[in-house]
């Protein structure tokens, strides 16, 4: 069955309004229509939006339509077919669904005016020369969900300086000539699991200096590099050195030139030097400092910390179940690991040569799960941390008390550090986590909406701790005026709600006090409530000035 709308030639232009429809043509199939395909969209200009229940855009649906400016996919597209849009230069935006699985080769090849384009992470594969000749496309950010780029997708791209490939990219192989000429790209990270790059990869990107592998050494076609920088560098991970220096200096070590090679240093405290594999690690060999483990890791796989020379300390959440053998053998400067719940499963070796005297921290309450062989726990010393009776008794031992709260400070910092850590890599949070983190005001009650709320932070203040601690104080002024008419004008105006340099606070305050607790229940309906006495307040106030324009008034006449 055809359904469709047929475009009239016009020599003097599309015969349609731009932002039409009535511009598309598609073709239905199967018995009951299961899928729809658009394969016309020639004469559509302007900005477009493809109908709901179009499956697939045809190849050469929109080829050579230069006069189409914008386009908008519905959630049931799953593929855009070769050469979709070739040629349609005027086209500067797209935005696609994330239910697309597919970009077809030379989708968008010769789209000169496309500068924004989102992979949605629904696309498992990005056709050859897919943006060939994309001449504004700036920034692309690759999904983990890409495991096939064709050859030369990324060719020509003049302005594409930032290509970022998510964390554990399935990707396994940069095509030939993937982004050759692109010579406005100065930076790339190459995925974990990519073992091989292909011929002309990045020949004549001429901005590139740096360029760092996560993984292993790949195998490299001919003329990989050719015409990058001459002062670039490839930067690899530590425990990958001295496989990346036997390939560059073997017999095919031309392949690298003008690359010289360089040891990447994280810095301290920086986790995504941690390789992981679901709720797994497997590789924190390069990690520096104190490390904590996000706490949806469930297990350490064999030799995951294996020479990790650089790592101080390490806290461990309490959902790790097992560390595998010889996890921090020659770990040599490990010195603390703390373990935020019941023991977990080790296997042999797993501490050995750390740092003498290395201690395992634990809390009291999981100290029966900790077996001890020889007064030790896997050779570490056991340190168990007794909780004060309260925050106000002490022990009558003053050097005691202080390191009481010398470790109490110590762990809220480490609960703190990992917290942000999760928050930064959007990870699920826990109510838990807010509470070993000695962050007030967050309940059971009020959790979901302060996750929701952090989850909507920009990324650039996902790092801060302050924030964190911002809106959970929002939530906790909001839960005490909801349940208190003991309410004051400075957690107001702590949380926003209330001007700091108001006049009016105290008449706000009192007008919140007199409110029924039920309107005043979450933070939009409390501001609603002060913004609208703050405008009773502004009329009163302009009422007054009108009386006492009329007396001044009277009074000169």
């Amino acid at each position: 069955m055809i359904g469709f709308n047929t475009p009239q030639s016009n020599a003097s232009g599309p015969p349609y309004e731009p932002g039409d429809p009535a511009c598309l043509t598609w073709v239905d199939s199967g018995d009951f229509l299961e899928t729809r395909t658009l394969t016309n969209g020639y004469f559509c200009n302007g900005s477009i939006t493809i109908p709901d229940g179009v499956t697939s855009i045809g190849e050469s649906a929109f080829q050579g339509a230069t006069a189409l400016t914008s386009v908008s996919i519905p959630n049931s597209v799953t593929e855009i077919g070769a050469m979709a849009f070739l040629n349609a230069t005027s086209l500067a935006s797209v935005s696609i669904s994330n239910s697309v699985t597919s970009i077809g080769s030379s989708a968008f090849e010769g789209t000169t005016s496309l500068t924004n384009f989102t992979i949605p992470n629904s696309v498992t594969s990005i056709g050859s020369s897919a943006f060939q000749g994309a001449l504004a496309l700036s920034t692309i950010s690759i999904p983990r969900s890409v495991e096939t780029i064709g050859s030369f997708a990324f060719r020509d791209t003049a302005s594409l300086h930032t290509v970022t490939f998510e964390r554990e990219s399935l990707l396994h192989t940069l095509e030939t000539g993937v982004f050759y000429d692109a010579d406005a790209l100065e930076s790339i990270e190459i995925p974990r699991l990519v073992t091989s790059i292909a011929d002309y990869a990045f020949y004549g990107a001429n901005s590139l200096t740096t360029v760092r592998f996560l993984g292993t050494t790949p195998l490299l076609g001919t003329q990989v590099f050719l015409g990058i920088d001459n002062e670039a560098k490839a930067f690899v991970n530590r425990s990958q050195f001295e496989s990346f220096t036997a390939s560059i200096s073997g017999s095919e070590g031309y392949k690298w030139d003008p690359i010289d090679l360089e040891v990447f240093t994280y810095p301290s405290g920086d986790t995504t030097c941690l390789i992981r594999e679901s709720a797994q690690i497997i590789n924190g060999v390069d990690c520096v400092g104190p490390i904590t483990i996000p706490n949806t890791t469930t297990s350490l796989q064999d030799n995951s910390f294996f020479s990790a020379e650089s790592l101080t300390s390490i806290t461990l959440p309490s959902t790790l179940t097992s560390i595998g053998a010889r996890a921090f053998e020659s770990a040599t400067s490990l010195s603390l690991i703390r373990l935020m719940g019941a023991a977990p499963s080790v296997g042999v070796d797993a501490f050995l040569n750390v740092a003498s005297g290395a201690i395992a921290r634990i809390d009291q309450v999981h100290q029966s799960s900790y077996v001890l062989v020889d007064g030790l726990w896997n050779g570490l010393v056991l340190e168990v941390i007794i909780p004060p009776v309260s925050n106000t008794t002490t022990s009558g031992n003053a050097a005691l008390d202080q390191e009481i709260e010398r470790l109490r400070e110590a762990e809220k910092k480490l609960a703190r550090a990992n917290l942000v850590t999760l928050v930064r890599e959007s990870a699920p949070l826990t109510l838990d986590l807010f509470n070993q983190a000695s962050i007030s005001g967050v309940t059971a009650k009020n959790f979901p909406g302060v996750a929701a709320e952090i989850a909507e932070l920009p990324i650039d203040r996902r790092s801060q701790i302050d924030e964190i601690l911002k809106i959970a104080r929002k939530f906790e002024v909001v839960d005490k005026v909801a349940s208190s008419d003991r309410i004051y004008s400075s957690m107001l105006q702590e949380v926003g709600l209330i001007a700091q340099d108001s006049k009016h606070k105290a008449a706000l305050t009192a007008a919140l006090r007199k409110l029924p607790a039920s309107e005043r229940t979450s933070y939009l309906a409390i501001k609603q409530a002060i913004d609208a006495q703050m405008t009773e307040i502004q009329t009163r106030k302009t009422r007054l000035s009108e009386v006492v324009a009329q007396i001044a008034a009277r009074r000169k006449g």
